[in-house]
């Protein structure tokens, strides 16, 4: 038996003798101790030396026997009410905190970290109370810039498309219930995109290791305000397309290709607020599914034009563009739902 494997046999028994019995649990650990030797002794460290840093390492965890009573929850219960003495007492902003921790914490267990470890460098990652408290403060002041951006882009593109249809109203080429409900099914649409267009943003924030926690709240917020928005736009659009089509064809729902493409927006957006309310520990997820909505309303809004103007498909070729759009996003959330973000180590 080599020296180092009698210092990791000695070790051991120092953890046994901390509570932790389990064979299975004292085999990760020392997996994961013997790679923080590794890494010590690729950084130029003798034997001795990287094992005892690795040691030091996971000290914690060695001398209490946390490891084997690690209460996750517990644990964040404490960082909750630490958070509280800290002067962050709003309990909405406490659990949307809570959600980007947990998704942290998931995040490094998935990369191999244990869970009492991912804890704390998630905890380490947010900062203390104070900073916690002075970030949110700004957060809630200005909004972020890709957000502003967003937003201003929303509206100019609403303010275009009322023009575009309050001149065909105007020529007398729409009735008044027609132009509103256009106008609600259009911006509804473009709402949606949007949310989908934060949810491309996030992603691609994340998985270049740049998406702090304040960056990753206003994106969400942003996200979940303008999913709500195309709701209840759409909802509008869907109820003044009823009507109209009881005055003009004498019956509520006419069963066309473009009412039943916003049926299955609107469809879509009701499984997004499911997520919301039974999913609500997992942002990353809900942010995809933003992804998503972009390729449902795509396919609700220009592929409906297409089947209408070519039932048989005999074209496909001709729209490309809406296929690479397609492609392009099933791409993305192939990775995203497939791939472990991955997060840089304190």
């Amino acid at each position: 038996m080599s020296e180092l494997e009698e210092k990791i046999a000695a070790w051991r028994g120092q953890l046994i003798a901390g509570g932790i019995e389990s064979s299975a649990i004292l085999d990760e650990l020392e997996s994961h101790l013997l790679e923080e030797v590794d890494i010590r002794l690729a950084c130029g460290n003798s034997e001795a030396q990287a094992f005892e840093h690795a040691v030091q390492w996971m000290g914690a965890l060695i001398h209490s026997g946390r490891f084997a009573m690690f209460n996750l929850d517990q644990a964040i219960a404490e960082w909750r009410r630490q958070m509280a003495a800290g002067g962050n007492k709003n309990s909405t902003i406490l659990d949307e905190l809570e959600s980007h921790l947990r998704d942290d914490i998931r995040t490094r267990v998935a990369a191999g970290d244990l869970e009492a470890r991912a804890f704390e460098l998630a905890v380490a990652k947010m900062g203390s109370p104070s900073v916690v408290r002075n970030e949110f403060n700004k957060i809630n002041r200005p909004t972020c810039w890709p957000v502003k951006i967003g937003i201003s882009l929303w509206m100019v593109m609403a303010v275009l498309v009322a023009g575009v249809v309050a001149r065909q109203f105007h020529f007398g080429k729409l009735t008044p219930l027609l132009t509103v409900h256009i106008m609600a099914l259009t911006t509804g649409y473009l709402a949606v995109f949007l949310a989908g267009a934060f949810g491309l943003y996030y992603v691609g924030m994340q998985w270049s290791g740049k998406l702090s926690p304040q960056l990753q709240l206003s994106l969400y917020r942003a996200a979940r305000a303008f999913t709500g928005i195309s709701a209840g736009l759409i909802v509008a659009g869907l109820f003044l397309g009823t009507i109209w089509n009881k005055q003009i064809r004498g019956v509520y729902w006419g069963g066309s290709l473009r009412e039943i493409g916003a049926v299955c927006v609107l469809m879509w957006l009701a499984v997004l607020w499911v997520m919301e309310r039974r999913n609500q520990q997992n942002i990353y997820l809900r942010m995809l599914a933003c992804v998503a909505g972009n390729v449902v309303v795509s396919l609700a809004w220009f592929g409906v034009v297409i089947l209408m103007a070519d039932p048989g498909l005999k074209y496909l070729g001709s729209y490309w563009p809406l296929e690479i759009f397609v492609a392009i996003h099933l791409v993305i959330l192939a990775l995203g739902f497939s791939r472990r973000f991955e997060t840089a180590k304190a």
